[in-house]
Protein backbone atom coordinates (compact mmCIF):
# COMPACT_ATOMS: atom_id res chain seq x y z
CA UNK A 1 0.00 0.00 0.00
CA UNK A 2 1.31 3.44 -0.87
CA UNK A 3 2.63 5.55 1.98
CA UNK A 4 0.43 8.34 0.61
CA UNK A 5 -2.78 6.33 1.11
CA UNK A 6 -3.69 7.77 4.52
CA UNK A 7 -2.90 11.32 3.42
CA UNK A 8 -5.08 10.97 0.34
CA UNK A 9 -7.97 9.52 2.36
CA UNK A 10 -7.71 12.31 4.91
CA UNK A 11 -7.79 14.86 2.09
CA UNK A 12 -10.82 13.29 0.38
CA UNK A 13 -12.68 12.99 3.69
CA UNK A 14 -11.96 16.65 4.61
CA UNK A 15 -10.05 15.63 7.73
CA UNK A 16 -7.06 17.92 7.14
CA UNK A 17 -6.60 21.33 8.68
CA UNK A 18 -6.52 24.35 6.35
CA UNK A 19 -2.71 24.41 6.52
CA UNK A 20 -2.39 20.67 5.90
CA UNK A 21 -4.86 20.84 3.01
CA UNK A 22 -2.95 23.69 1.36
CA UNK A 23 0.33 21.79 1.71
CA UNK A 24 -1.19 18.63 0.25
CA UNK A 25 -2.69 20.50 -2.70
CA UNK A 26 0.74 21.99 -3.37
CA UNK A 27 2.11 18.44 -3.52
CA UNK A 28 -0.69 17.39 -5.88
CA UNK A 29 0.24 20.19 -8.25
CA UNK A 30 3.92 19.26 -8.28
CA UNK A 31 3.76 15.44 -8.03
CA UNK A 32 1.86 13.86 -10.96
CA UNK A 33 2.13 10.28 -9.52
CA UNK A 34 0.46 11.46 -6.31
CA UNK A 35 -2.32 13.18 -8.27
CA UNK A 36 -2.85 10.03 -10.35
CA UNK A 37 -3.02 7.90 -7.20
CA UNK A 38 -5.62 10.23 -5.72
CA UNK A 39 -7.70 10.06 -8.91
CA UNK A 40 -7.74 6.26 -8.71
CA UNK A 41 -8.71 6.24 -5.04
CA UNK A 42 -11.41 8.87 -5.58
CA UNK A 43 -12.90 6.83 -8.41
CA UNK A 44 -12.76 3.65 -6.30
CA UNK A 45 -14.62 5.39 -3.47
CA UNK A 46 -17.37 6.50 -5.85
CA UNK A 47 -17.77 3.03 -7.34
CA UNK A 48 -17.87 1.37 -3.92
CA UNK A 49 -20.51 3.82 -2.70
CA UNK A 50 -22.59 3.13 -5.80
CA UNK A 51 -22.31 -0.64 -5.37
CA UNK A 52 -23.24 -0.47 -1.67
CA UNK A 53 -26.34 1.51 -2.56
CA UNK A 54 -27.37 -1.16 -5.08
CA UNK A 55 -26.72 -4.00 -2.63
CA UNK A 56 -28.69 -2.23 0.09
CA UNK A 57 -31.69 -1.95 -2.24
CA UNK A 58 -31.62 -5.73 -2.79
CA UNK A 59 -31.19 -6.42 0.95
CA UNK A 60 -34.13 -4.16 1.81
CA UNK A 61 -36.31 -5.91 -0.76
CA UNK A 62 -35.41 -9.35 0.59
CA UNK A 63 -36.10 -8.25 4.17
CA UNK A 64 -39.54 -6.81 3.34
CA UNK A 65 -40.42 -9.91 1.32
CA UNK A 66 -39.44 -12.26 4.15
CA UNK A 67 -41.56 -10.30 6.62
CA UNK A 68 -44.53 -10.48 4.27
CA UNK A 69 -44.16 -14.26 3.83
CA UNK A 70 -43.88 -14.86 7.58
CA UNK A 71 -46.93 -12.72 8.26
CA UNK A 72 -48.93 -14.54 5.60
CA UNK A 73 -48.03 -17.99 7.00
CA UNK A 74 -48.64 -17.04 10.62
CA UNK A 75 -51.17 -19.32 12.36
CA UNK A 76 -51.35 -21.60 9.30
CA UNK A 77 -51.29 -25.36 10.13
CA UNK A 78 -48.37 -27.52 9.07
CA UNK A 79 -50.61 -29.40 6.66
CA UNK A 80 -51.33 -26.14 4.82
CA UNK A 81 -47.63 -25.38 4.34
CA UNK A 82 -46.90 -28.93 3.11
CA UNK A 83 -49.86 -28.89 0.76
CA UNK A 84 -48.77 -25.66 -0.87
CA UNK A 85 -45.05 -26.34 -0.67
CA UNK A 86 -44.76 -26.52 -4.46
CA UNK A 87 -46.24 -23.05 -4.86
CA UNK A 88 -43.85 -21.66 -2.24
CA UNK A 89 -40.91 -23.22 -4.14
CA UNK A 90 -42.07 -21.67 -7.41
CA UNK A 91 -42.46 -18.30 -5.70
CA UNK A 92 -38.93 -18.57 -4.28
CA UNK A 93 -37.55 -19.28 -7.76
CA UNK A 94 -39.39 -16.27 -9.15
CA UNK A 95 -37.96 -14.12 -6.36
CA UNK A 96 -34.44 -15.33 -7.17
CA UNK A 97 -34.91 -14.33 -10.80
CA UNK A 98 -36.23 -10.94 -9.73
CA UNK A 99 -33.15 -10.32 -7.61
CA UNK A 100 -30.86 -11.29 -10.52
CA UNK A 101 -32.63 -8.75 -12.73
CA UNK A 102 -32.71 -6.09 -10.00
CA UNK A 103 -31.31 -2.59 -10.88
CA UNK A 104 -27.56 -2.59 -10.84
CA UNK A 105 -27.52 -6.22 -12.00
CA UNK A 106 -26.05 -7.05 -15.37
CA UNK A 107 -29.46 -7.56 -16.95
CA UNK A 108 -31.29 -4.42 -15.83
CA UNK A 109 -32.92 -2.51 -18.67
CA UNK A 110 -31.04 0.62 -17.66
CA UNK A 111 -27.69 -1.13 -17.98
CA UNK A 112 -28.67 -2.72 -21.29
CA UNK A 113 -29.48 0.65 -22.87
CA UNK A 114 -26.99 2.94 -21.11
CA UNK A 115 -24.33 2.67 -23.79
CA UNK A 116 -22.59 6.02 -23.60
CA UNK A 117 -20.85 7.84 -26.46
CA UNK A 118 -17.15 8.62 -26.22
CA UNK A 119 -16.26 12.13 -25.17
CA UNK A 120 -14.32 14.02 -27.86
CA UNK A 121 -13.95 17.68 -26.92
CA UNK A 122 -13.07 20.01 -29.78
CA UNK A 123 -10.89 22.57 -28.04
CA UNK A 124 -11.14 26.15 -29.25
CA UNK A 125 -8.81 27.80 -26.77
CA UNK A 126 -5.22 27.04 -25.79
CA UNK A 127 -6.07 28.17 -22.25
CA UNK A 128 -8.16 25.04 -21.63
CA UNK A 129 -6.51 22.61 -24.04
CA UNK A 130 -4.92 20.48 -21.29
CA UNK A 131 -8.18 20.51 -19.30
CA UNK A 132 -10.10 19.26 -22.33
CA UNK A 133 -7.58 16.45 -22.88
CA UNK A 134 -7.72 15.38 -19.23
CA UNK A 135 -11.53 15.42 -19.12
CA UNK A 136 -11.70 13.37 -22.32
CA UNK A 137 -9.20 10.80 -21.03
CA UNK A 138 -10.90 10.37 -17.64
CA UNK A 139 -14.44 10.09 -19.02
CA UNK A 140 -13.53 7.58 -21.72
CA UNK A 141 -11.67 5.53 -19.09
CA UNK A 142 -14.82 5.40 -16.95
CA UNK A 143 -13.34 7.58 -14.18
CA UNK A 144 -16.57 9.55 -13.84
CA UNK A 145 -15.92 11.30 -10.53
CA UNK A 146 -12.69 12.87 -11.76
CA UNK A 147 -14.19 13.54 -15.20
CA UNK A 148 -17.11 15.41 -13.64
CA UNK A 149 -14.78 17.71 -11.70
CA UNK A 150 -12.72 18.38 -14.83
CA UNK A 151 -15.84 19.08 -16.90
CA UNK A 152 -17.02 21.53 -14.26
CA UNK A 153 -13.71 23.40 -14.56
CA UNK A 154 -13.84 23.20 -18.34
CA UNK A 155 -17.38 24.61 -18.44
CA UNK A 156 -16.08 27.91 -17.06
CA UNK A 157 -14.37 28.40 -20.43
CA UNK A 158 -17.45 27.30 -22.39
CA UNK A 159 -20.54 28.05 -20.30
CA UNK A 160 -23.84 26.47 -21.38
CA UNK A 161 -22.11 24.25 -23.93
CA UNK A 162 -24.72 21.50 -24.60
CA UNK A 163 -22.06 18.84 -25.10
CA UNK A 164 -20.50 19.56 -21.71
CA UNK A 165 -23.93 19.58 -20.05
CA UNK A 166 -24.72 16.16 -21.52
CA UNK A 167 -21.50 14.54 -20.31
CA UNK A 168 -21.76 16.15 -16.87
CA UNK A 169 -25.15 14.50 -16.55
CA UNK A 170 -23.80 11.13 -17.70
CA UNK A 171 -21.04 11.31 -15.08
CA UNK A 172 -23.56 11.89 -12.32
CA UNK A 173 -25.82 9.12 -13.60
CA UNK A 174 -22.94 6.63 -13.66
CA UNK A 175 -21.99 7.67 -10.13
CA UNK A 176 -25.49 6.73 -8.95
CA UNK A 177 -26.57 10.36 -8.48
CA UNK A 178 -29.62 10.14 -10.72
CA UNK A 179 -31.60 12.92 -9.06
CA UNK A 180 -28.66 15.30 -9.51
CA UNK A 181 -28.36 14.31 -13.18
CA UNK A 182 -31.97 15.23 -14.01
CA UNK A 183 -31.44 19.06 -14.26
CA UNK A 184 -28.59 18.57 -16.74
CA UNK A 185 -30.59 16.35 -19.10
CA UNK A 186 -33.76 18.37 -18.61
CA UNK A 187 -31.91 21.55 -19.63
CA UNK A 188 -31.12 19.93 -22.98
CA UNK A 189 -34.58 18.37 -23.31
CA UNK A 190 -36.25 21.77 -22.96
CA UNK A 191 -33.79 23.59 -25.23
CA UNK A 192 -33.32 23.96 -28.97
CA UNK A 193 -29.78 22.59 -28.80
CA UNK A 194 -28.57 20.28 -31.54
CA UNK A 195 -28.42 17.43 -29.02
CA UNK A 196 -31.86 18.16 -27.57
CA UNK A 197 -33.18 14.64 -28.15
CA UNK A 198 -29.99 13.15 -26.78
CA UNK A 199 -30.97 14.97 -23.61
CA UNK A 200 -34.48 13.52 -23.89
CA UNK A 201 -33.06 10.02 -24.28
CA UNK A 202 -30.83 10.38 -21.23
CA UNK A 203 -33.62 11.94 -19.21
CA UNK A 204 -35.68 8.84 -20.00
CA UNK A 205 -32.78 6.59 -18.96
CA UNK A 206 -32.45 8.51 -15.71
CA UNK A 207 -36.10 7.97 -14.80
CA UNK A 208 -35.72 4.32 -15.85
CA UNK A 209 -32.80 3.98 -13.43
CA UNK A 210 -34.87 5.54 -10.64
CA UNK A 211 -37.95 3.45 -11.43
CA UNK A 212 -35.90 0.24 -11.28
CA UNK A 213 -34.46 1.21 -7.91
CA UNK A 214 -37.74 2.31 -6.36
CA UNK A 215 -40.19 0.14 -8.34
CA UNK A 216 -42.00 3.38 -9.16
CA UNK A 217 -44.81 3.32 -11.73
CA UNK A 218 -44.86 7.13 -11.80
CA UNK A 219 -41.26 7.30 -12.98
CA UNK A 220 -41.85 4.46 -15.43
CA UNK A 221 -44.71 6.47 -16.94
CA UNK A 222 -42.29 9.38 -17.34
CA UNK A 223 -39.88 7.10 -19.18
CA UNK A 224 -42.57 6.07 -21.65
CA UNK A 225 -43.74 9.65 -22.18
CA UNK A 226 -40.20 10.88 -22.87
CA UNK A 227 -39.38 8.03 -25.24
CA UNK A 228 -42.52 8.79 -27.23
CA UNK A 229 -41.26 12.37 -27.76
CA UNK A 230 -38.14 11.22 -29.63
CA UNK A 231 -38.84 11.70 -33.38
CA UNK A 232 -37.79 9.41 -36.24
CA UNK A 233 -35.18 11.99 -37.28
CA UNK A 234 -33.26 11.45 -34.03
CA UNK A 235 -30.31 9.06 -33.86
CA UNK A 236 -31.92 7.67 -30.70
CA UNK A 237 -35.28 6.88 -32.30
CA UNK A 238 -34.65 3.17 -32.91
CA UNK A 239 -33.28 2.65 -29.40
CA UNK A 240 -36.25 4.54 -27.96
CA UNK A 241 -38.67 2.33 -29.88
CA UNK A 242 -36.83 -0.82 -28.81
CA UNK A 243 -36.95 0.25 -25.16
CA UNK A 244 -40.64 1.11 -25.46
CA UNK A 245 -41.20 -2.43 -26.69
CA UNK A 246 -39.55 -3.77 -23.53
CA UNK A 247 -41.58 -1.67 -21.08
Amino acid sequence: MSKNYEHILAYLDNELSAEERAAFEKRLASEPPLAAEMDLLKEAQSRIAFQLKEEQAIADFQSHLQEAIQEDLQDKPTSFIKRYGLYITIAAAAIALLIIFWPGGSESLYRQYAQHPQLALTERSTDSEALAADATEKFNAGQYATAFDLLNDYSSYHPNDPEIILFQGICLLELGQAESAIPYFNQLHESNAINRYEGTWYLALTYLYISEQEASQTNLDRVISLLEEIPPSSAYYEEAQALLGEL
